[in-house]
C-alpha cells in the first residue's frame, strides 16, 4: 500500500515552509545539489533555454554555469529509482517535500529555467521561470523556500554598505553583470523574510535599493519597507533597471 505523502500545493512564491524530518534532510544534502548539477548539465544540451537566458537577461552559458543555473527538461524522473519500489516510493516522498516534484509525482520546474538559493554550502531554495508558453494553472514563476533564510545573492555583500534587491535572482544577476556590484534577490512580490533582513544587517548592509518592477504591487512595497526598517535598514526605490545602469537624465 502506497504512503500518502503530503501534496504540494504551488503558487506564484510558497511562503509557507515545509515540515521537513531528518529524512527529508539527508536526503536534501545527499540529492539536491546532485539535481543542480543534473539541471546544469541539461542546460547545456537545451539550445532553446540558453538563447532564453541571453535574450532576455543577457546572461551567457559561462554566466549561467558559475551560478549553477540550469533546466528541467523534464528528464530527472528517470535518473531516479523507481517509485514502484520501497526506496524509491521513499526517495521520491522526500522530494516532493522539497518541492522538487508535484505531489502528483511528475517534476515541479519541467520547462523551467532552475536557479538555485544558497546558504552558505546548503541549498536553501529554488527560483524557477517558465520559457515556454504557460498552460493550464502553472505558474510562470516560482520561487521556493525551503529555510527560513532564503535569499538569493549573486556574491557576498562584506564591505558593500548599499546593495540592490531583485525581484528574481536572474534580474539579480544580469544587474550585477552590468554594474559590476553585489545584488540579492526574493520573488517578483519581495518576500524578504525576518532572517533574510537579519542577515543583511549582520553583514554589514546599511542601505537596499529595491530595485522594483512595472508590475510591482505597491502593498507588496510597503511590505518590504516595513520589514526593512525593523531591522534599521535605510531604503530607497529605483523604478526599473534602466535607471541602475544608465542613470537617470
Amino acid at each position: 500500500m502506497k504512503s500518502n505523502f503530503p501534496p504540494c500545493v504551488y503558487a506564484e512564491t510558497l511562503l509557507e515552509l515545509p515540515n521537513l524530518s531528518a529524512s527529508d534532510t539527508h536526503v536534501a544534502e545527499q540529492y539536491l545539489p546532485m539535481i543542480v548539477e543534473y539541471y546544469k548539465q541539461s542546460l547545456l544540451t537545451h539550445q532553446k533555454a540558453l538563447s532564453y537566458l541571453e535574450t532576455v537577461y543577457g546572461i551567457s552559458s559561462a554566466v549561467a554555469l558559475e551560478h549553477s543555473i540550469g533546466y528541467s527538461d523534464r528528464s530527472l524522473g528517470l535518473e531516479l529509482p523507481s517509485a514502484k519500489d520501497n526506496a524509491g516510493e521513499i526517495l521520491r516522498g522526500s522530494l516532493k517535500r522539497l518541492r522538487v516534484f508535484k505531489g502528483t509525482g511528475h517534476e515541479a520546474f519541467r520547462g523551467c529555467i532552475v536557479v538555485p538559493v544558497m546558504s552558505g554550502d546548503s541549498i536553501a531554495g529554488f527560483y524557477a521561470e517558465r520559457i515556454n508558453r504557460v498552460c493550464r494553472k502553472a505558474k510562470s514563476q516560482y520561487f521556493v523556500r525551503l529555510y527560513p533564510h532564503c535569499l538569493f545573492a549573486t556574491s557576498q555583500c562584506d564591505d558593500h554598505p548599499e546593495v540592490y534587491l531583485c525581484a528574481s535572482p536572474l534580474l539579480a544577476i544580469q544587474l550585477t553583470e552590468s554594474i559590476h556590484q553585489p545584488a540579492f534577490a526574493t520573488d517578483h512580490s519581495f518576500n524578504a523574510r525576518d532572517e533574510d533582513c537579519a542577515y543583511l544587517a549582520g553583514a554589514g548592509v546599511d542601505r537596499v535599493i529595491v530595485v522594483a518592477q512595472s508590475h510591482t504591487a505597491p502593498e507588496h512595497l510597503k511590505q518590504l519597507t516595513r520589514r526593512l526598517k525593523k531591522f534599521d535598514l535605510k531604503y530607497r526605490k529605483i523604478d526599473n533597471f534602466t535607471e541602475v545602469v544608465y542613470g537617470t537624465a
